[in-house]
């Protein structure tokens, strides 16, 4: 009885054994309580207890953008990938680095200061504006922008200039005056001007009121006498200009719009270029860096051959500079007449001297156009050379006579058309130029094979109809997907050195008691008798 209770039990452990024929029996049917009985044999390959029966599930890489052929590392249990192409991870921005990473796929890194438009640059500084040019941020200077007072000099004594929200501003300094002429008198008063302030002398003919005495000096009280003469009394501590007031280096002086003596300190010592004057006529003065500079005065000069001497700031005078030859014209003297030339004498000034328009051509008629200059018309059918006697005939000798006239001498043995240059060969192109044959070689034109050859092993090459042939021969490849069987998801052939290295899945697990196998791109494990 013993004997077939055995029998009996190992009939029925067989059967058990060959009916798991599932995929999840990647271990030889072990029981289990819970996931930890059933280990792995590699990151890839996630063992679960399902039922009391250990079951193992394959890591599934999911597609990602520009991502093909992603595999799970057995090393890691993560996902690996390989590009599509070499661009499919360009995002078409010129501002970002485009990049492939294995694991996570196309990675679009925004590059730092790039722009694409005017809207992503802001100006860093005043009187500036920032634009995007070929995708990083330009600053330009605005035209006629200001930043401080010192730029805004209009070299006139008498105005007071300030830059207002980036823009110059010139006010009239009531009072100021740079001539007699601007000192106005009358019957009463007769006015000079003297250190830029206009000052009157009573004479004594007439003032019936201290109106009538005004002499526009806002620094005077103006009063009439009992005696019918003017008097003009000095204001205590009024000014009209800056230079009446007291500064030293650091500390600026300056007539407010009170006329009143104000100062400002300056921690620098300058702060622009007003803060530097020197009270020379002929030195420039401006302030870099905190510190004033003072550079000679460049007299202009409208000739290399003038020598240009300062008398006060604006104010030059010339001399002629002996043994200099200056045959250029001058722009400054440009009268706007095409017929003279203009030029610029030390002494004289601008000279607007008349142009020759000879060109000694014993074949044009010579004139002057004020607004276009020498004119130089042809005289019809006369010659200087030979090659104003070309007659387009190829077949002619074409030849100009002491005496204007053309000759056209035919030449012996020319050809007259393309028909007559013909060389048999296919490959040239036979033309008639000029009364000689001319063979040109047609650029990709071949006669046999060998002028073919390209060297590239991947295609066949060949001469047909007088053009190259570079047919591909199937032996090459670029992608893993060229080495791979349509349809069969257990080639995992892959292209090497342009060539097909010609392989199937290995789905071998190692354990004796499994039948192993690819099926649709997946290594299935069936469990088999194993005594």
């Amino acid at each position: 009885m013993g004997k077939y209770l055995v029998a009996i039990i190992l009939v029925l452990f067989i059967v058990h054994i060959e009916g798991n024929t599932d995929d999840d029996c990647h271990t030889p049917c072990v029981s289990c309580k819970c996931d930890d009985d059933c280990p792995s044999d590699n990151r890839c390959n996630v063992g679960s207890c399902v039922a009391g029966r250990c079951t193992i599930k394959h890591v599934t890489c999911p597609p990602t953008r520009c991502g093909a052929n992603g595999t799970c590392s057995t090393e890691t249990g993560k996902c690996m990938y390989k590009p599509m192409n070499p661009y499919c991870c360009d995002d078409g921005n010129a501002c970002t680095r485009d990049s492939f990473d294995q694991c996570l796929g196309c990675e679009n890194i925004p590059i730092a200061g790039c722009c694409t438009s005017d809207n992503q640059c802001q100006a860093t500084a005043n009187c500036t504006t920032s634009t995007c040019v070929n995708n990083k941020c330009v600053a330009k200077p605005i035209p006629g922008c200001c930043t401080c007072d010192g730029e805004c000099s209009d070299g006139n004594i008498c105005t007071r200039n300030t830059c207002d929200s980036g823009r110059c501003n010139s006010v009239q300094i009531p009072g100021c005056c740079k001539t007699s002429q601007e000192c106005p008198s009358n019957k009463c008063q007769t006015g000079h001007c003297s250190d830029n302030r206009c000052t009157y002398t009573s004479t004594g003919l007439c003032c019936k009121s201290d109106a009538g005495c005004r002499d526009l000096d806002v620094c005077t009280k103006d009063t009439c006498n009992s005696d019918g003469s003017c008097s003009h009394t000095p204001i205590p501590g009024c000014c009209v200009l800056d230079s009446q007031c007291p500064h030293d280096d650091c500390n600026i002086g300056f007539c407010g719009k009170d006329n009143q003596c104000h100062s400002r300190p300056n921690p620098a010592c300058c702060t622009c270029n007003d803060d530097c004057n020197d009270g020379r006529n002929c030195t420039v003065d401006v302030c870099r860096n905190g510190k004033c500079e003072h550079s000679k005065y460049e007299c202009p000069t409208y000739s290399d051959c003038c020598l240009a001497r300062c008398t006060g700031y604006g104010s030059c005078d010339q001399s002629f500079i002996p043994g200099c030859v200056d045959d250029g014209e001058s722009e400054h003297c440009d009268d706007n007449n095409a017929c003279t030339y203009d030029k610029y004498d030390c002494l004289k000034g601008c000279l607007n001297i008349p142009r020759s328009c000879d060109d000694h051509n014993r074949c044009t008629t010579d004139s002057c156009s004020s607004v276009t200059g020498c004119v130089h018309t042809v005289i019809p059918g006369c010659c200087t050379c030979d090659d104003d006697c070309d007659d387009h005939n190829s077949c002619t000798v074409d030849s100009c006579t002491t005496s204007g006239q053309c000759i056209h001498t035919p030449i012996p043995g020319c050809c007259q058309s393309d028909n007559n240059c013909y060389d048999g060969n296919n490959c040239t192109i036979d033309t008639c130029y000029r009364g000689k044959c001319v063979h040109a070689q047609i650029s990709g034109c071949c006669t046999c094979d060998s002028e073919c050859n390209d060297n590239n092993l991947c295609s066949d090459d060949y001469c047909q109809a007088n053009k190259c042939i570079h047919k591909d021969n199937g032996q090459c490849c670029l992608y893993d997907s060229d080495c791979r069987t349509n349809g069969d998801l257990c080639d995992t052939s892959t292209c090497v050195n342009k060539r097909c290295q010609r392989r199937t899945m290995d789905c071998d697990d190692g354990l004796p008691c499994t039948n192993d196998f690819c099926q649709e791109g997946k290594c299935k494990h069936t469990c088999k008798t194993c005594l």
